[in-house]
């Protein structure tokens, strides 16, 4: 998904692949059937389900402090989250998320702090394809708090054969100069067709939707060793060449497969050599290795050059993850960058705490960056939906909450605006509250179901009740 607003949403520890493996482009574009795969680990924080709620206080090495509150559904996904500047004693944003039946993401509103250059609400919206691939993706914001308008995103549409079979991938990035989706790219399918036991005459490539440009690329010539498995034996990486305005041989990549695991060559055609091998081992939970030789035109052997290790554990947390460069005078790897995660968890398998350590090249060992203490783990008591989730300053509260035909909305600030939004954000019903005292509203005319009430002042991040109408 397409976002711009980073210092918004939730963070967590991330570890850049540097040698990503050209397979993995080629075999995204091949996709498998699609199936359901677990809830991503960023909503994951605990083994234990199902969850009602939960805090955690992060710190990293330069004493900045933040405080997050998760609200669980019955499906153990987060759908709401306050976020605290516990060193400025300041809110930064609070957030709702919705999901599809497939548990996925489809709508995150975000209610963030005065100051962060967004004062009303931002929205952020994906859908999704039959082969499980986002077809819309998109940032909104509005200036007046009632309309919602694009900021940035991304639409994708595609074509298909005869079989189900997308041949065609089509790019559409917002402009908002002329306000609409431009065509950028196309993604190029050629499907395979059996040829002796293999799979060949395949063709993949995304280039600019006016026509490939210098540096553009493109994989050809593919022979598979297991189409099922997505397990290529042999391709072509092509490059194109504006001046005469085709396609060039450039690099050959060749695969030896066992079970997962994989051996891949690569040869320059240009110069008529191997330039790099690389091994790369598979390992449960996802966890996985992979050792990078270059070629010596000397010695005419391959030698190490640098290792990447990623490791999983069950709940899919990734707690590890190194660069490795080669010794070739002590004949082994070292750590050159990377970091690792250790938990502390309680007697049910909660987590208690998330400690960060990042590599320091100075010590030549892994250094406290961040912590995250974990801490009131809460049980589902019955509705979860009339639950106030930012009530660290008891600013207002409504009453009845589920609610018939009225509802009371006590404050107690002045000179505060009340907002009622539909759980999609739009704008209900909105008054101004300017001597902090209760107000009787009608609400028979709603329908039934969730909605959002909204509290804002002139320097505080808006506080949200959700309110539930019977």
């Amino acid at each position: 998904m397409i976002k711009k607003l980073s210092l918004l949403l939730l963070t967590v520890s991330s570890f850049y692949n540097i040698a990503q493996l050209e397979a993995s482009s080629i075999r995204k574009l091949y996709p498998k059937p699609a199936v359901h795969s677990p809830q991503n680990a960023v909503n994951k924080t605990t083994v234990q389900r199902p969850l009602y709620a939960l805090d955690y206080q992060y710190t990293n090495k330069y004493d900045y402090k933040q405080t997050s509150r998760l609200h669980y559904n019955k499906s153990g996904l987060v759908d709401s989250v306050v976020v605290t500047d516990t060193s400025k004693s300041a809110n930064l944003f609070y957030s709702t998320l919705q999901y599809d039946s497939r548990q996925r993401t489809i709508l995150q509103l975000i209610f963030p702090a005065k100051g962060t250059g967004y004062d009303h609400p931002i929205r952020l919206k994906t859908e999704y394809d039959s082969s499980n691939d986002e077809s819309f993706s998109i940032t909104e914001k509005t200036t007046d708090g009632i309309n919602f308008a694009i900021e940035s995103g991304a639409k994708f549409t595609k074509k298909y054969d005869a079989q189900g079979r997308y041949t065609r991938r089509f790019t559409f990035s917002w402009n908002p100069t002329t306000n609409q989706f431009d065509s950028s790219s196309v993604t190029v399918l050629t499907w395979p067709s059996i040829k002796g036991k293999g799979y060949t005459d395949s063709l993949t490539y995304d280039v600019s939707s006016s026509g490939p440009k210098y540096n553009d690329f493109r994989y050809t010539k593919i022979v598979w060793d297991n189409f099922a498995k997505r397990h290529i034996k042999r391709t072509v990486l092509q490059q194109y060449d504006p001046v005469a305005m085709k396609w060039s041989d450039t690099l050959s990549l060749n695969y030896i497969w066992t079970n997962e695991d994989f051996v891949r060559t690569d040869s320059d055609l240009v110069m008529g050599m191997p330039t790099e091998k690389i091994i790369y081992k598979a390992q449960p939970y996802g966890s996985n290795t992979f050792t990078v030789f270059e070629y010596n035109m000397g010695s005419s052997k391959f030698d190490s050059l640098y290792r990447a290790v990623n490791n999983y554990d069950a709940e899919g947390n990734q707690v590890l993850g190194t660069e490795e460069q080669y010794n070739a005078s002590a004949s082994r790897f070292r750590i050159v960058n990377g970091f690792r995660v250790l938990f502390t968890n309680d007697a049910n398998g909660n987590h208690l705490v998330r400690t960060t350590e990042s590599w320091d090249n100075s010590t030549k060992s892994f250094a406290p960056e961040s912590k995250r203490v974990y801490r009131n783990y809460g049980a589902y008591t019955g509705l979860d939906a009339d639950v106030l989730v930012n009530s660290a300053d008891k600013t207002f509260r409504l009453y009845p909450n589920p609610a018939a035909n009225e509802l009371y909305i006590s404050v107690n600030q002045s000179d505060v605006l009340v907002s009622i939004r539909s759980i999609t954000g739009a704008l209900l019903y909105q008054f101004r509250s300017v001597n902090g005292i209760s107000e009787r509203l009608d609400i028979s005319a709603f329908a039934r179901g969730m909605y959002l009430v909204e509290i804002s002042g002139a320097h505080q991040v808006p506080q949200v009740l959700k309110l539930v109408k019977e």
